[in-house]
């Protein structure tokens, strides 16, 4: 029969063991005490020595700071952290921080902002401390608040005014390609993007844009002298002039618009169709829509998208705003997507690497969204794209799909365009001949 020992051995090998810790840890923590009793003689030796050589000195170099010396900081709120506690944390008291918080939340919720407000302090390096004498904010729609202090408190010395706009002409030539060119004539690489964005539904940059091909790109931005704020580039108007044909896109904001504005040609059509002509950049068509011989199977049989072919993590675009109706991996088709649009209209993107981060089913993307990236996934024998066009869940080619011409502006909406259309031309004038 065997024999277990009793409790009372148990409970004399656990205090044994609870004990010989206890030392352990209380001769490491002794350990680390005279290591930092060491580390602050030393340090207290370097600066004994440090100060008897500056002693020694006839002359010593010193930096004192002037009432007369300011600069305008920037506030950048910490994720989640209020505006309140970020003004305290660049050094204003608490009873500032809320006088000027409150006032910036005021007129954010006046003018119905939903980005945050840009806030600069006028900050004075005293001897002994920092002083802030001056607050200004910027609201999205570029009008500038300024408060003062007055009597221990802060003051809005006016109602927020807005800011001069200055507007900068870009032309090139294209000899590499329209991105890197518009980027060596100095284009802001957001305005590349847009412009890209708006001719993509009627312009494929990889295959339409040839060298020799020219571009222009009239943009506006606001600028503050006194803080040196540079408010959002505003793309105005952009030209590619190809061999065979000119494509113009004017910006035009309506009365009811509260995006932004849209960008309609001279003959104010819109130039956003129902889906992206190409949803994959730099990508090459390698296999059409229509009958084909499949390149696994080996017979003929009908081909019911189109093919781009791309290096394997190559960004794949949504077409068009939609839902994502389904994600996931299927036998043929390897990693797939499924987006809903309007119109009864569909996509697919098939044999993805992979999904993008965040991407779920029922989850709203817009149109040019990073939805996933090229793979070879499924029946497939390299890299590439599938994408699918379905109406009504029948498949058409996606290359006929933005054929339908888009209606123009009628009535008061195409006077307005007209006025603000003459307005862009007076400027591109007025810059062509500076």
């Amino acid at each position: 029969m065997r024999r277990y020992p009793s409790a009372e051995i148990g409970f004399s090998i656990l205090f044994f063991l609870l004990g010989l810790s206890t030392v352990f840890f209380d001769i490491q923590r002794k350990q680390q005490v005279a290591t930092a009793l060491r580390i602050e003689d030393a340090n207290a030796e370097a600066f004994e020595a440090e100060n008897d050589t500056v002693q020694e000195k006839e002359k010593t170099t010193q930096l004192t700071f002037t009432d007369s010396q300011s600069a305008w900081v920037q506030i950048k709120p910490f994720v989640r952290e209020s505006l309140e506690s970020a003004l305290i944390r660049y050094q204003l008291s608490s009873e500032h921080a809320r006088q000027i918080s409150h006032q910036v939340n005021y007129f954010a919720k006046a003018v119905k902002s939903v980005k945050p407000i840009t806030i600069f302090l006028h900050q004075k390096l005293g001897s002994s401390n920092i002083e802030c004498d001056q607050a200004v904010f910027f609201t999205p729609g570029m009008q500038k608040g300024t408060m003062r202090l007055q009597k221990g408190k802060f003051y809005l010395t006016s109602a927020p005014v807005g800011l001069p706009r200055t507007a900068e002409l870009h032309t090139g030539v294209v000899k590499k390609n329209f991105y890197s060119d518009a980027q060596r004539s100095s284009v802001d690489h957001s305005l590349i993007e847009q412009s890209m964005m708006i001719f993509r539904h009627v312009l494929d940059f990889q295959r339409d844009v040839c060298v020799g091909d020219s571009f222009t790109i009239l943009s506006e931005k606001s600028y503050d002298k006194e803080t040196g704020f540079v408010g959002d580039n505003t793309l105005l108007y952009s030209a590619i002039n190809l061999r065979n044909r000119k494509l113009s896109a004017y910006r035009f904001v309506s009365r009811k618009d509260t995006k932004g504005g849209s960008y309609l040609d001279e003959s104010s059509l819109p130039l956003q169709r129902e889906f992206l002509v190409t949803p994959v950049r730099g990508a090459r068509i390698s296999s059409r829509y229509g009958k084909r011989k499949h390149p696994i199977r080996g017979y003929t049989r009908f081909h019911p998208g189109v093919d781009f072919a791309a290096r394997t993590g190559t960004p794949v675009l949504a077409s068009g705003h939609g839902y994502v109706k389904k994600m996931g991996k299927t036998r043929g088709y390897g990693n797939v997507i499924i987006l809903i649009h309007d119109r009864q209209y569909a996509t697919l993107y098939a044999h993805l690497h992979s999904f993008a981060n965040a991407l779920k089913v029922g989850k709203y993307v817009q149109q040019g969204a990073v939805i996933g990236y090229v793979g070879s996934t499924g029946e497939s024998t390299g890299p590439h794209l599938h994408y699918e066009v379905r109406a009504k869940g029948k498949c058409i080619n996606p290359q006929k799909v933005n054929k339908l011409p888009p209606e123009p502006l009628k009535g008061v909406q195409y006077e307005l365009f007209i006025k603000q259309k003459s307005e862009i031309d007076r400027k591109l004038s007025l810059l062509r001949s500076a």
